[in-house]
């Protein structure tokens, strides 16, 4: 029987073992240098970000595997036992986590040169994480310390204790909004102006625009399901021409006019509930349902995403001019960015956007 200090040890060797495989895939990728350098870099980045995946949900798994419980219930009460194996499981996840997102900000330096600061990228890039450690964290909340209230306990008191669970999940994610608003500032009225009366064109009101200071990143980000809002990069804003700028604003409420957020929402929680689903009927294939459904799930998501950026193209350069309008604010702005214009096919299979040149042949071809 292993004992407690054993399999402590065990649970850091798993932690040693994923980032010593990260260090490996972020230094030693000879097979992937070729001729063109921003695409090697590309490829790079979404070869760790792939292995990352499988590190992550594998040192879940390790946690679960070793667990301390039983040796801790031995000298603690039920609660205290979970609850310290819960604190040194998630001071491993996210030192993990901490590490991968600091390989990636310096595996993504050559592609965004202008993005220096790795408390930036952080903010960008790690809200994700969160809400992934926050879900895992809510159902363990839900599974096992919800499990511990008194029976006799009247339905308001659950309710009530329920609901601060809720609250501290949700109030998580705002924190992390919170934040990442430091980043941001108002625009100015001009840009105000321009983003106004290009909502106009689709019937929309856009409840607030803002500026995020993200450097070396030229892009623009549509948020909201019921309070519609537009983040411009200070880099995109910076460079962009008026007209340029009035295509990527009526791309993101061509976003909005066709109810793009809803949809992925929706489709997202239809594939986690079939994924639940399937791995609750067939408990003993949980793990292969969890990679196969889950791999198979992120393509198709990934897909659907690809597509929605093709009709918000579309729709952008019908309502607001034409369609080679559209593409030569595409073409432009892409110049001034160390993005590849073309991807592998097999790369762009789980990218969420298309490449550029796939992109202005859509266009062009309309």
């Amino acid at each position: 029987m292993v004992n407690l200090n054993e399999l402590i040890i065990l649970k850091f060797s798993a932690l040693f073992l994923a980032v010593s495989l990260l260090w490996f895939c972020r230094w030693s990728v000879p097979f992937l240098r070729g001729t063109d350098g921003r695409l090697d870099g590309w490829r790079h980045l979404l070869l760790l970000r792939t292995v990352n995946y499988f590190l992550f949900f594998g040192l879940l798994k390790a946690m679960v595997t070793w667990s301390i419980f039983p040796e801790l219930s031995l000298t603690l009460n039920y609660f205290q036992a979970i609850l310290y194996e819960d604190f040194l499981n998630l001071a491993i996840i996210l030192s993990y986590l901490g590490f991968f997102l600091y390989q990636e900000y310096r595996l993504a330096l050559p592609c965004r040169p202008g993005q220096r600061e790795f408390a930036t990228y952080l903010l960008q890039y790690g809200y994700y994480w969160l809400l992934v450690v926050n879900i895992i964290t809510f159902i363990r909340i839900d599974y096992f310390y919800l499990s511990l209230l008194p029976e006799n306990w009247s339905w308001w008191s659950r309710f009530s204790t329920e609901s601060l669970v809720m609250l501290l999940f949700v109030g998580l994610q705002f924190l992390w909004l919170w934040l990442r608003n430091l980043r941001m500032s108002e625009v100015d009225p001009e840009v105000q102006s321009l983003v106004n009366e290009t909502a106009a064109q689709f019937g929309l009101t856009i409840k607030k625009v803002r500026i995020w200071h993200l450097k070396g990143v030229i892009n623009a980000f549509a948020t909201g399901i019921f309070s519609k809002k537009i983040f411009l990069t200070e880099s995109l804003v910076a460079v962009a021409t008026p007209t340029e700028l009035r295509m990527v604003v009526g791309h993101e409420c061509a976003h909005f006019k066709k109810r793009h957020l809803e949809i992925r929402t929706l489709v997202l929680l239809i594939i986690v509930g079939i994924g639940f689903w399937l791995s609750e009927k067939y408990p003993s294939y949980e793990e292969l349902i969890l990679v196969s459904f889950g791999l198979g799930g992120f393509l198709f998501f990934q897909w659907i995403i690809r597509n929605q950026e093709y009709a918000a193209d579309e729709l952008s350069g019908h309502q607001l001019g034409d369609l080679n309008q559209m593409a030569d604010a595409l073409q432009g702005l892409f110049g001034l960015t160390r993005l590849p214009s073309r991807f592998d096919r097999v790369i762009g299979l789980f990218l969420g956007h298309p490449d550029l040149e796939s992109r202005l042949k859509r266009l062009r071809n309309l």
